[in-house]
């Protein structure tokens, strides 16, 4: 009889820590489902606000990018606009400078006359013209 009553009660231990670390165990797994709960829910903000980050960053991107585009555009346009400039002052400058030689020569022939009867008109022509200049 005392062999039946310390298996009863050796059952009952046997029992007693069985539903101990069930009980344990299941605590574990609760902890380990609310620990990877929050982990989950870590993850999902922390890949939201790297999402919005990107976003903007793409965004920023862009605005950048059509800016440096329209400040690049601007300058090919100043540019433009400088070169024509620069070539019409230059065909200014040469028909200043032929009109001047043109009215250096009819000064010259104003002022000295007649020139000798039998002088070559090549002679005449590069007179006139070493004169303009």
């Amino acid at each position: 009889d005392l062999f039946k009553l310390q298996m009863c009660q050796a059952k009952r231990l046997w029992t007693a820590e069985w539903s101990e670390a069930s009980i344990r165990h299941g605590e574990s797994l609760l902890q380990s489902a609310q620990q990877h709960a929050e982990a989950q829910a870590l993850a999902f903000a922390s890949y939201y606000q790297a999402e919005k980050i990107a976003s903007q960053g793409i965004k920023l991107a862009r605005d950048q990018d059509s800016r440096s585009y329209e400040m690049a555009w601007r300058a090919e346009v100043r540019e433009s606009l400088r070169d024509e400039l620069i070539n019409q002052n230059n065909r200014y400058n040469i028909i200043m400078l032929c009109d001047t030689v043109c009215l250096g020569c009819v000064f010259t022939l104003v002022a000295d006359g007649n020139p000798p009867t039998e002088t070559p008109s090549i002679m005449l022509q590069i007179y006139v013209f070493s004169l303009g200049i």
